[in-house]
């Protein structure tokens, strides 16, 4: 269990590839605006908006040690008391991580996962008839 709830509070700056999508949105859990460049980083922000067990996250949080390489974690996430590290488009790993000297866990999400939840929401609106 973590102390502070708010360890991360805003994204660390990154810079757009040229020819990326730029997507701005406002987050009511946060209170403030988010950028995101990949459409599957959009995709999860909904799924974390959606999720009442997640109390707080944040997008770009900080660069975790993953697979053996620094990446920035796509997003941090606290939910039912404790963090953990979200990593999208990698396969199904799942890897413990150090920052600032505590210990968190780094999980994946693919693009087939995100795929499922996207066709589970469509199969759930055409089922109740809109």
């Amino acid at each position: 269990m973590m102390k502070n709830s708010m360890r991360y509070s805003s994204a660390m700056l990154s810079t757009r590839s040229r020819g990326e999508r730029l997507m701005e949105v406002y987050s009511p859990k946060l209170g403030r605006r988010l950028q995101f460049f990949k459409q599957s980083a959009f995709e999860q922000w909904l799924r974390l908006e959606a999720d009442p067990s997640v109390r707080s996250f944040c997008e770009r949080p900080a660069m975790v040690n993953f697979a053996g390489t620094e990446r920035l974690a796509d997003f941090w996430v606290y939910q039912d008391d404790m963090e953990k590290f979200l990593v999208l488009d990698e396969e199904g790993m799942q890897e413990k991580t150090a920052i600032d000297g505590v210990d968190g866990a780094v999980y994946t999400i693919s693009p087939a996962e995100l795929a499922s939840v996207r066709q589970n929401n469509l199969k759930g609106i055409f089922l109740m008839g809109y």
